[in-house]
């Protein structure tokens, strides 16, 4: 009985341990935020100084920092960043938003990244690739100029870029027109540079465009609109018609409406485009029938195309319609002019 007693209170000592060594726990160390995960690694989450050259700890409270998270999401401040060998996972925010940001230097004995230059290839220094140089993660924000994405890379990371992108002609996965990211076969936009001004028209031949590809573009002013919105007045009984004119590049629609008004919402009302659980119908066609119009009211309908989901267009002019009032015509009952009385034969 007593061995019994002990091996599960043993047992009990032990599921604790384990479950307090999954706890994750935050701390403070000099300029940095950090969660110590499994209490064995380090994730720095946070830079919190003020300093332009900074160099990431390799060790923190002993522990090693292998993550780096939106840790410097946003710093304005910084020029450069020194990644230790510990680090193994660098996330897609780490650097976003770095508008000073020139150079990202890599220990050389990290087994998983790299950013240093070769003779032949100088326009690897300072930029962020795994440690075959296949893959690019981060192009600095700060770093001055476009840039040639090398023809060995296959793969770029989200976010990567703020400015604008040229890609190697011998690279057999990407291309660009413009300075947008596109896919080999330009049917794909990957990404728009973050710092890239003005409107910016879908070319023809876009079928889909990529998760973040205008993530954080606040110099973009606007991708193009469907154009042509009619919205029909009076034509149909119950129900009011909105056409429009098809937008490259786009892959669906959806349909607003709001009392007449010339100026259009911001923010966007409620789209006409949902079902009664709440659901987005995709409109793949260039025209929509409101049935749920009221007679004798009259409204204003505005329409934005939508990109494969990851991006909505600015809404469209508004369209002024309505349904038709139908009228009943009650005829007369006949008036009756006379009755014969037995004269006349069959």
């Amino acid at each position: 009985m007593k061995n019994i007693f002990y091996w599960s209170r043993l047992s009990l000592i032990a599921i604790i341990v384990f479950v307090f060594a999954l706890i994750v726990t935050a701390g403070q160390s000099g300029d940095f935020t950090y969660d110590t995960v499994n209490g064995s690694e380090v994730t720095v989450t946070d830079y919190t100084g003020s300093e332009g050259a900074v160099v990431i700890p390799g060790t923190i409270g002993g522990l090693p920092v292998t993550s780096l998270t939106s840790t410097f999401n946003g710093c304005p401040s910084i020029t450069s960043v020194t990644i230790p060998a510990s680090v193994t996972t660098v996330g897609s925010l780490t650097f976003a938003s770095c508008t000073k940001l020139a150079e990202i230097k890599v220990d050389p004995l990290n087994p998983f990244y790299r950013s240093d230059a070769l003779d032949e290839a100088p326009y690897f220094d300072g930029v962020l690739f795994n440690k075959s140089r296949t893959t690019l993660i981060t192009y600095p924000g700060g770093k001055v100029g476009s840039y040639v994405i090398p023809s060995s890379i296959t793969s770029i990371g989200n976010r990567a870029f703020t400015c604008e992108i040229t890609v190697d002609v011998n690279n057999s996965s990407y291309s660009s027109v413009d300075g947008v990211l596109f896919n080999k076969t330009r049917t794909k936009i990957i990404q728009y540079p973050m710092d890239k001004a003005g409107d910016y028209v879908i070319p023809p031949g876009v079928t889909s465009i990529g998760d973040y590809a205008f993530d954080n573009c606040t110099s973009l002013t606007g991708i193009t609109i469907p154009t042509g919105v009619l919205a029909s007045n009076g034509t149909y009984a119950g129900k009011v018609k909105i056409t429009w004119t098809a937008v490259p590049g786009a892959t669906s629609y959806n349909v607003y409406r709001t009392e007449v008004t010339t100026i259009a919402p911001n923010p966007k009302p409620d789209r006409m485009n949902i079902d009664a659980d709440g659901k987005i119908i995709l409109v793949t066609d260039t025209f929509y029938y409101d049935a749920t119009a009221e007679a004798e009211v009259a409204y204003t309908y505005w329409v934005d195309a939508d990109y494969n989901g990851a991006y909505q267009s600015s809404l469209s002019l508004g369209s002024n319609g309505k349904v038709s009032v139908t009228t009943v015509t009650t005829l007369a009952a006949p008036t009756m002019k006379s009755v014969s009385n037995g004269e006349g034969a069959f």
